[in-house]
């Protein structure tokens, strides 16, 4: 008679991978806005000042900055990001 052997899978590596993920940006007169996963280390891998906001729930900083956060975001991290123009 033969042995089985039981085959038991390892678990896959969850990582914090923001591979192939949209980031979202809305800019503003001032400000912009930065929805999606993984927008604190972005800010923080570029220098940009960050400020949470509470009553749309997401990141933002300085429209002076967009454009290193944007370019960070797309060559470094390889994620899709759309780009919007809002008056508020």
């Amino acid at each position: 008679m033969t042995e089985l052997t039981l085959f038991t899978p390892t678990p896959k590596r969850r990582g914090t991978s923001t591979r192939g993920t949209t980031l979202r940006v809305e800019v503003g007169r001032r400000t912009c806005w930065l929805y999606g996963p993984g927008v604190r280390p972005v800010l923080d891998a570029v220098g940009a000042p960050r400020q949470w906001g509470h009553t749309r729930r997401c990141w933002m900083t300085s429209v002076d900055r967009a454009d290193d956060v944007i370019t960070w975001a797309e060559h470094k991290q390889r994620r899709h990001v759309t780009v919007e123009a809002v008056q508020r």
